[in-house]
């Protein structure tokens, strides 16, 4: 996977070179290049059949735990939130890279999962997500007797389908600008 990320940063760097727009453009390679494995992670990611509930405890003695149910609800997940969670991510300082996981929330209280009252962001209609519990699906909690659940492991099987795609669109990318740059240099 080394040589392919290298690939990567080679391509995208050649395009800083000749594309105002670089940017904009390497992240929808990149996002295009990530949904193999955000779509396999959805796939794999296990669904309650139950709402579950978070909650908030008051407590009187430093490390004791509140009975099951007992405390103020502060956060509900229905079924399919961990999954609808698993997103493409992008962070200002790794420009040329995508991560894919369960995204948290920025406010975690309230409802998460499919079947809430939509909200609009970025251009379309979505539910609220918030997938902070994907630690203790994905390794498990042994002194709860959670036993681990993988599901983002299992993607990275598709890791080497998504370094192909991003690797052949931004070799396609580069070219298409190059070309672009000789015409205009007359050469």
């Amino acid at each position: 996977m080394d040589s392919t990320q290298n690939d990567i940063n080679r391509l995208v760097r050649a395009l800083y070179k000749v594309s105002e727009g670089a940017k904009k453009e390497t992240r929808a390679i990149l996002a295009e290049a990530a949904m193999p494995v955000i779509q396999m992670a959805r796939a794999s990611a296990p669904v309650s059949k139950a709402v579950h509930y978070r909650y908030k405890y008051s407590k009187k003695v430093k490390g004791s735990r509140r009975p099951k149910g007992q405390g103020e609800i502060v956060a509900t997940y229905r079924p399919g939130n961990l999954r609808d969670s698993i997103k493409g991510i992008f962070f200002r300082r790794a420009a040329n890279s995508v991560f894919v996981g369960p995204v948290l929330a920025r406010k975690p209280t309230g409802v998460f999962g499919p079947e809430y009252s939509f909200i609009y962001d970025d251009g379309g209609f979505k539910s609220r997500t918030d997938g902070y519990y994907a630690r203790f699906v994905e390794f498990g909690v042994p002194e709860l007797g959670i036993s681990p659940q993988p599901f983002m492991r299992p993607a990275v099987t598709a890791l080497p389908r998504a370094g192909a795609i991003a690797v052949k669109k931004l070799t396609q990318t580069v070219n298409r600008y190059w070309e672009k740059y000789a015409a205009a240099k007359g050469r």
